[in-house]
C-alpha cells in the first residue's frame, strides 16, 4: 500500500461576514470559515479553512477536494451563493501548499512564496452572486457602506481645501 502525501489549500476569508458553506467540486461543504474580527488579539486577521488536494480528477471525487485543474466553488455569505472557479496549474507539485484568499466577488490563489497564481479570463478568480434571500439586501449594505467612505472622504477633502485657502489668505 502506498502512502501518498499531498500538500493543503488553505482557504482565507478576507470579507466581513462568515462563510457559512464552503462547497467545492459539488462534493458538499468542506466547511465554515468565520469571518475576521477587529476585536481579536490580531485584529482583522482573516480566519481560515484547510482543504485537501489530491491527485483525482474532479469526476473520481467523493468528497470536496482540490484537484489539479479547473475547481467549482460555490460560497455562501448569510444565505447568499457566489459561485466561481479556481485553477490550480499542473505544474505546482501536489505537495505544495496554495493559499486560497475569498474577498467579495473575488478569489486569489497563492503559492505558500507570495507569489498570485495566474487565472485566466474563463479559468476563475471571480465570483459571481447566483441566489439567496440576501442579494439585494448585501448590495444595499455594501453601496451604502461605500456612500458613507465616499462621504467622509469628500468631508475630509473639503476640510483640507478649506484649510489650505485660510493659510494662504493669512500669508
Amino acid at each position: 500500500m502506498s502512502s501518498n502525501v499531498y500538500g493543503n489549500v488553505y482557504v482565507f476569508n478576507l470579507y466581513s461576514v462568515p462563510v457559512s458553506k464552503f462547497n467545492l467540486n459539488g462534493q458538499g461543504s468542506a466547511g465554515t470559515i468565520k469571518a475576521p474580527s477587529a476585536s481579536s488579539a490580531a485584529p482583522y486577521t482573516p480566519q481560515q479553512l484547510v482543504v485537501a488536494r489530491t491527485n483525482q480528477t474532479s469526476d473520481q471525487l467523493d468528497g470536496p477536494l482540490f484537484v489539479v485543474g479547473a475547481n467549482q466553488i460555490t460560497v455562501n455569505y448569510q444565505g447568499q451563493n457566489w459561485k466561481g472557479t479556481i485553477s490550480i496549474p499542473n505544474n505546482i507539485p501536489l505537495q505544495t501548499d496554495l493559499w486560497l484568499y475569498l474577498a467579495f466577488g473575488q478569489m486569489f490563489l497563492f503559492l505558500p512564496n507570495g507569489e498570485i497564481v495566474p487565472q485566466t479570463s474563463s479559468g476563475g478568480g471571480g465570483l459571481q452572486a447566483t441566489s439567496g434571500a440576501n442579494d439585494s439586501a448585501v448590495s444595499a449594505r455594501l453601496t451604502k457602506q461605500g456612500s458613507a467612505k465616499q462621504g467622509s472622504s469628500k468631508k475630509g477633502a473639503a476640510k483640507k481645501s478649506a484649510a489650505k485657502k485660510s493659510s494662504s489668505k493669512s500669508k
